[in-house]
This record gives structure tokens, C-alpha cells and sequence, in this order.
């Protein structure tokens, strides 16, 4: 016990000599050497460290993210630091939950690209689109030094005048003044380790590589002459195209960290595509391993809802039915994936079978026919329906359930005559129910898709450069 108690005291004495020797100009420095207790006990408090961006980027640390072009390194930047100025980490990720004042130093896009980048249209029925800019998170500032001005001067000033927490770097490769511009990004990644570690910030910067070998991952000599900047760096990721775990087209490596064992390698990384959010944020979408858990109830809720959506209900009603407000219906609806399944539901909320009371033959050769309630909407009928299916009844059996057979197969008014009926069903923004044609590679986001009124009339919109060109096709479903 009298030994515990005087390893406590000499705790706190070791802690009082080192408060004294460390000036308030210099808070990462002592003058002259040190007892390795005393810089223990001085740092007790310090370790282990936040975590920023999960085992990618810890507190106090020079991150080093690279990547070929057009892969999404300043997407990714731009989300990670939106999360760290809201306090609210990206799902799955572990990182800080406290807010930070974040510099977001962008050396590559203008203003103008980068608000072009983070807008987009909202369709409005009867309008077209109408531009909607998103909301960042109001520690979040954006800046960059002015022409001719050292980068890290201008940061130490910057830090110095707003008291930033974490500085992005976007990217070193406009910092080169030859081709390969190794003297002058080595000269700055040293720069900002000497603000991490004087001013105890974070910062992550950004590097320009690539692409690997046809076959092979992302690596560090992706960076070829660069990869000198690795060596400087506390903490190195990529971020590559293709395998491992292909959910999109993108994944995270690490390659290096100078005080941590490595997490995320090619065997468990995360894996993610480039989509835009229905906030309307473009950025990384990773894999079901990263999706924020869902309870029982609100799954059940989520498959209800889209149940009730494919058998035709309206949001009025669904809200109704499940005592809830029409926009909830509506966001949860956009909450579903195929991994939540729900087709249990959708037996409950299926329109029922036609009967013989309702104008409903059975022809001789046993092919059901639609006698006098109006075909399946854009224009199945049971004929048609058969024919494709090869399904028919014999005589006196009944009629076919056209209701479920008609959402399930391709083309089914045969090749030569589509409808909009045979494309992909998704959900816009508004919470209706669109054709998708054609959808863009980078994005996935519709490029041409078909959409109905409550009067049944077609409207056909095709995405460009200016908005969204609407065309009235009348009210056939058939293209």
C-alpha cells in the first residue's frame, strides 16, 4: 500500500517539473533533454489518441492519402471532414464525436467547381428541376493561400487566427513546379509534420498517383518518385479501383503506420461506391459492413411500406394505414436494400386475384382474358401475359394471378414493343415512383427515365449539362 501510494506522488511531482519546463510558446518542446517518465507523464493524458478518420488518420497525426485520378480522394476528404466538424462519424467508421473546427485547404478546384460539385436538382412535377445546394457543417471552412505565399506560413497563421483543429490538404500536386515535383511536395509534407507536431493539429494530405499494373492493387509505388512523401508521413492509405470486396468500384488500403498496427489491408477493406445521398451529398457509400444497424421494428416498418408502395397504394394511405406522417413513409422507404428482404409482406398487401364476377372469362384454348375491368397498368393484360409466360389455365381452373407475374420479367410485351414497366423501378426525391432507362457511370444517377402523373400521363426526362429536358409522351406507356 505505502508503495502505491508513492508511485502516485512521484506521478504528480514528475507532472509539475514538466508543466515548468515547458514554456507557453512551446508546447511540444522542452528545453533541453528530458527523463523518458517525465515525457510519459506529460503525455499520459494524450494517449491514446482520437481517432479521426478510424485507423486512417488519428488526432495529432500527418495522414497521407494518394490515389489515380478521378478515383474520389477529394470526395472522400470532403465527407471526412464534414463528419469531424458536425461530430458525427461516418457509419461504421470509428472517429471523433466531439466537433472540430475543420480547414478544408483546396489548391485544386475554384469556387465555382466546387460549389458545382456539391449542387444538385431536385425534380419538381410540373417545373423540371429546380438547384439545390447542400448544407455543410458550419465548422467547416474552405480557403487557400493566396499566390506566391508559402502553404505552410499561411497555415500556421491561419491556425494561429481561427484556432483550427484539423487542416485537409487538397491536393500537394499543385505545389509542383517541375514534372515530377518531388523537391517541392517533400518541402511541404515536412512542413506540415512540423505543424503537427508544434501546434498539435491533424492534418491529412492529399497526393496524386497511378494507376497500378492491370491485375494488382494500389500501392506506394504507384507513387513512383513520390513515394518519398510515405516516409514523412505518420499514417499512409490509398484508395483504389476494382478488387478487393468490389461493392462499387472503390476500397480503402492502408500501406503504412508509423505507431499503430495496420487494420484495414486488402483482405478486409472497406469497400465502397461513389453515390449521392438522399440529402443530396456526393460521396463514398460503403459496403453493408459500414450500414448503421437497424432494429426489428424499423425494418418491418421499411418492408411494409415498400410492400404497401408495390401494390399500388398511395403515400396517403400507407401513412394512414401505419399511423405515421407521409414524409416518414416516404424516407423510410428510401431506407431499403435487397439484404432487408420484406417479400413476406408483400403477399399481405397484394391486390387479390381477379374472379368470374368481376368480367373475367376463360377462353377455350385456356388462356385467361380481361374481359371488362381495365387492363394492369401500361397495359398488361392476361392475354398478353400468358402468351410470355407460357402459363395457362385449362378450362373452368380460374384466372391466372396477373398482378404479381406482370413486376416480375423482362420484357414482358416481348421485343419488340417495350414499356416503361420493363425498366428499373426506382424512387426520386419527391417519393415517386420513376423508370429508369439509362443511369450515368461515375454516379449512377438517372440519365433518362420515365415518370406518371395521378392523370396517367407519361412524361419522359433526360438529364444534361443545363438541367433536366422533360418531354410529354401522352398518356401510353410504351416507348
Amino acid at each position: 500500500m505505502p508503495t502505491n501510494v508513492g508511485n502516485v506522488q512521484s506521478f504528480f511531482v514528475s507532472r509539475r517539473r514538466m508543466n515548468k519546463k515547458v514554456t507557453s510558446g512551446q508546447k511540444g518542446e522542452a528545453a533541453g533533454p528530458r527523463r523518458a517518465a517525465d515525457v510519459l507523464a506529460l503525455e499520459h493524458d494524450r494517449y491514446p489518441p482520437k481517432a479521426m478518420f478510424d485507423a486512417f488518420w488519428r488526432a495529432g497525426e500527418l495522414a497521407l492519402m494518394f490515389g489515380p485520378a478521378g478515383v474520389g480522394k477529394s470526395l472522400l476528404a470532403v465527407q471526412v471532414a464534414d463528419a469531424l466538424a458536425r461530430g458525427c462519424p461516418i457509419a461504421g467508421f470509428d472517429m471523433s464525436r466531439s466537433r472540430c473546427k475543420v480547414l478544408y485547404v483546396d489548391l485544386i478546384n475554384s469556387d465555382r467547381q466546387f460549389a458545382e460539385r456539391y449542387s444538385y436538382r431536385v425534380p419538381v412535377p410540373g417545373l423540371g428541376s429546380v438547384l439545390t445546394a447542400c448544407k455543410f457543417a458550419e465548422n467547416l471552412y474552405r480557403s487557400r493561400p493566396p499566390t506566391g505565399v508559402d502553404l505552410c506560413e499561411w497555415l500556421a497563421g491561419q491556425i494561429a487566427e481561427h484556432g483550427f483543429n484539423a487542416v485537409v490538404v487538397d491536393d500537394l500536386t499543385a505545389l509542383k513546379k517541375t514534372h515530377d515535383g518531388v523537391r517541392e511536395t517533400l518541402a511541404a509534407v515536412r512542413g506540415l509534420k512540423k505543424l503537427c507536431e508544434e501546434l498539435r493539429i491533424s492534418v491529412l494530405a492529399i497526393a496524386g498517383g497511378g494507376e497500378p499494373p492491370a491485375g494488382k492493387t494500389v500501392s506506394e509505388s504507384d507513387l513512383k518518385r513520390s513515394s518519398v512523401l510515405c516516409s514523412v508521413a505518420d499514417s499512409v492509405f490509398a484508395i483504389g479501383r476494382g478488387r478487393p470486396g468490389d461493392h462499387g468500384g472503390r476500397h480503402i488500403i492502408q500501406t503504412r503506420s508509423r505507431n499503430a498496427p495496420l487494420k484495414w489491408t486488402t483482405h478486409n477493406a472497406p469497400s465502397a461506391r461513389i453515390a449521392r445521398s438522399e440529402k443530396g451529398w456526393l460521396g463514398f457509400a460503403f459496403d453493408e459492413r459500414f450500414a448503421e444497424p437497424i432494429d426489428r421494428r424499423t425494418r418491418d416498418a421499411i418492408c411494409r411500406v415498400r410492400a404497401m408502395r408495390a401494390a399500388g397504394r398511395t403515400w396517403r394511405a400507407i401513412a394512414a394505414e401505419l399511423k405515421i406522417p407521409k414524409t416518414r413513409a416516404i424516407r423510410l422507404l428510401r431506407k431499403w436494400t435487397p439484404e432487408m428482404g420484406g417479400e413476406e409482406f408483400m403477399g399481405e398487401y397484394a391486390e387479390p386475384a381477379a374472379t368470374a364476377d368481376c368480367g373475367v372469362r376463360t377462353a377455350e384454348c385456356g388462356v385467361v382474358v380481361q374481359a371488362s375491368s381495365p387492363p394492369y397498368e401500361g397495359g398488361v393484360d392476361a392475354r398478353v401475359l400468358g402468351e410470355q409466360t407460357g402459363r395457362f389455365s385449362p378450362p373452368g381452373a380460374g384466372p391466372v394471378a396477373v398482378d404479381r407475374l406482370a413486376r416480375s420479367p423482362k420484357l414482358i410485351h416481348g421485343p419488340k414493343r417495350v414499356s416503361i414497366y420493363d425498366l428499373e423501378r426506382r424512387i426520386d426525391r419527391g417519393g415517386n415512383e420513376i423508370f429508369v432507362e439509362s443511369v450515368e457511370e461515375q454516379t449512377n444517377k438517372p440519365r433518362v427515365w420515365y415518370k406518371r402523373d395521378r392523370r396517367g400521363n407519361t412524361f419522359k426526362l433526360v438529364r444534361n449539362g443545363l438541367g433536366n429536358t422533360v418531354s410529354h409522351l401522352g398518356q401510353s406507356t410504351f416507348l
